[in-house]
């Protein structure tokens, strides 16, 4: 099934809508975006190609469709008081929610999606939409966890580095969105040895002779984009501790939280188990920037490359 109307210019921010209450917050985190970014809404619906049935009360295809129209448009509905009528465009597609949603997000600025709340049961059987998008999308992904509002005043955009490579496009984005926003940036790198060598690492070296290590590969990459946008106010974190934790914790007070899906012997990348983690458990929205989205931020005037990777 193909799309309601067509989108003239594809270029939007896409929104997946599934009816549920965290679709109310989606909606407007992506109002948002849209509005910052000055385009319009994509709304995507997708019916599934599989239901469960009753032997005594079936359930047929054209009322699953149905059913998505209603969805579909009570979202396009709310979707115009934000950003008005003809910033809004929608499409009902029937398939499998993760590939449809990747395929729907090509043209896309930016693909915004809600944070499911579901078991781990219901993850094994079903898979989690919003992990499976951000694990394979060609376009950036934010996940919005089911509770956002607009939080009063500006709060910060955390950057979570893991290491030096693709370090630039990632900080490239950081300080692009922090500009956007008129927010600070807070840029982390947590770093974590296997059990034993971690009091070794302290004994011989020192906490602080280690962070300054660390920290003397991550400047040359911020030394750049601090010349190019000097109205933002930049903090570099070095901090001992797991990263998942470490980033969690900062994300508490931020207004996003930045991560690279990065590249693991596969094509598109691969979304490990920090970046898991926090879109399922991080309490401001998160986006996942494709390491094909960063690599082309890093095209430019080449900046000195500090060391070896950290992560």
């Amino acid at each position: 099934m193909g799309e309601a109307r067509s989108d003239p210019s594809r270029h939007r921010v896409l929104v997946g809508v599934d009816g549920s209450p965290g679709s109310v917050a989606t909606l407007r985190y992506a109002a948002s975006e849209a509005r910052r970014r000055e385009t319009g809404l994509r709304l995507v619906h997708v019916v599934p190609d599989y239901a469960v049935m009753s032997p005594t009360l079936p359930m047929v295809p054209s009322e699953l469709e149905a059913t998505g129209r209603k969805i579909l448009e009570a979202a396009a509905t709310q979707a115009a008081s934000l950003v008005g009528r003809e910033g809004v465009v929608t499409s009902l597609v029937r398939g499998s929610r993760v590939s449809s949603l990747v395929r729907a997000a090509e043209h896309a600025v930016v693909v915004v999606l809600g944070r499911e709340d579901i078991t781990m049961l219901e993850r094994l059987v079903t898979g989690a939409t919003t992990i499976g998008v951000a694990s394979r999308s060609a376009r950036p992904t934010i996940a919005v966890p089911p509770d956002w509002s607009e939080p009063p005043g500006t709060r910060p955009v955390v950057v979570g580095l893991k290491s030096t490579e693709h370090a630039r496009g990632l900080l490239c984005r950081g300080f692009e969105t922090a500009a956007g926003r008129g927010a600070p940036l807070v840029v982390v790198h947590a770093w974590e040895l296997p059990s034993g060598y971690d009091d070794l690492i302290a004994d011989r070296v020192g906490r602080e002779e280690w962070h300054d290590r660390l920290a003397s590969q991550v400047e040359p990459h911020l030394g750049e984009w601090r010349a190019a946008y000097p109205e933002v106010d930049v903090e570099l974190r070095i901090v001992h501790g797991q990263p998942a934790r470490v980033l969690q914790h900062t994300a508490a007070v931020a207004g996003l939280l930045l991560l690279v899906r990065r590249l693991y012997g596969l094509p598109g990348g691969h979304l490990g188990g920090t970046g898991r983690t926090l879109l399922r458990g991080s309490s401001c929205p998160v986006e996942v920037v494709p390491v094909g989205v960063v690599a082309d931020l890093e095209t430019g005037p080449p900046v000195p490359r500090g060391g070896a990777p950290l992560g």
